[in-house]
């Protein structure tokens, strides 16, 4: 893939990005299950990913397989929130090893909203559809906008609320670079 390919598929990245964010801030103080804003949360942290990904990678094959990989934001923004941390928390390696921990997963319940993530079948839950479990003789079906998603109380964490400033930042700042 060359250099502009890549600029322009970081660009559209970061524009459809930038609207699920505005979509998820709507859906966030509407009176709607949660499924609705964490499926717009997902999004535009997924595509937050993969447009910082664009703009900073020239490796081929990882560019190719982007654009058929749903799991990115945790392969991708727990290191970015990393390096951003490190500036700010010098010398303060064990309270930083205690955010990261978390960060990576809160970012992996993240990825777990998407359908396309379900571990092999082991997690089926997601934002969209519903699903079927068979933990015993009868499965039963479940349905997004009846569910209540573990990443919910991992949102209502400080560092939760942290690591959405930092992608938010980190937005503003690809937008600039490619307005």
């Amino acid at each position: 893939m060359t250099k502009d390919l890549a600029t322009q598929w970081a660009r559209a990245f970061i524009k459809q990005a930038l609207s699920d964010r505005r979509t998820y801030e709507f859906l966030v103080g509407a009176n709607l299950p949660p499924c609705h804003s964490l499926h717009y949360l997902q999004m535009f942290l997924e595509k937050l990913a993969k447009a910082y990904v664009y703009a900073n990678t020239r490796d081929p094959a990882e560019l190719d397989s982007l654009q058929r990989s749903h799991k990115v934001i945790a392969r991708t923004l727990p290191a970015i929130y990393r390096d951003r941390r490190l500036r700010e928390l010098k010398g303060q390696n064990e309270r930083l090893q205690r955010e990261m921990s978390f960060i990576r997963k809160l970012s992996d319940q993240l990825d777990l909203l998407s359908p396309a993530v379900d571990l092999n079948a082991q997690r089926r839950d997601n934002t969209e559809y519903p699903w079927a479990t068979d933990d015993s003789e009868t499965p039963s079906i479940h349905i997004p906008s009846e569910w209540t998603f573990p990443v919910s109380t991992l949102l209502a964490e400080p560092l939760s609320v942290r690591f959405i400033k930092v992608c938010y930042n980190m937005a503003s700042e690809l937008r600039d670079n490619f307005a």
